[in-house]
């Protein structure tokens, strides 16, 4: 292993290590009351004490993946979150390392959520890592 693979490696497992800590607080555990448990981006807003997700007003009917895999990365409050993170937490270990589940469900996401979804302002991508939500807790 090379200098650089090494590196990339501990890289990526701090960044696990880190998104695990900050999951399992959850944004309740932060000193919010539930009725704050809430992730805004946009015009979107995700409701984790209720489990629902509007944009511009209006309930999105997302999947329990789709919400989940939402959620996980909301999270981690801007980020990124590794798709070694999300296959294990979002997928429990059930998806392939070279599988395109993940890339497919954020292209799914970002359809529901982005007003570009092809240019997104939101649901970043981090090359050869993972995923970004940029938004807010509120």
């Amino acid at each position: 292993m090379t200098e650089a693979q090494l590196a990339s490696s501990l890289h990526d497992a701090r960044a696990l290590i880190d998104a695990l800590i900050r999951a399992s607080r959850g944004p309740v555990s932060l000193g919010m009351t539930p009725g704050d448990a809430r992730f805004c981006f946009g015009d979107v807003e995700v409701d984790v004490h209720f489990r629902r997700v509007t944009r511009g007003g209006n309930e999105l009917a997302l999947t329990p993946r789709e919400y989940d895999l939402l959620v996980e990365l909301a999270r981690a409050d801007g980020a990124p979150v590794s798709n070694a993170h999300l296959t294990q937490v979002v997928w429990k270990g059930r998806v392939g390392a070279e599988s395109r589940t993940i890339a497919q469900h954020v292209a799914e996401l970002r359809a529901k959520l982005e007003t570009i979804p092809s240019r997104p302002q939101y649901l970043l991508t981090v090359r050869k890592f993972g995923y970004r939500l940029v938004g807010a807790w509120i």
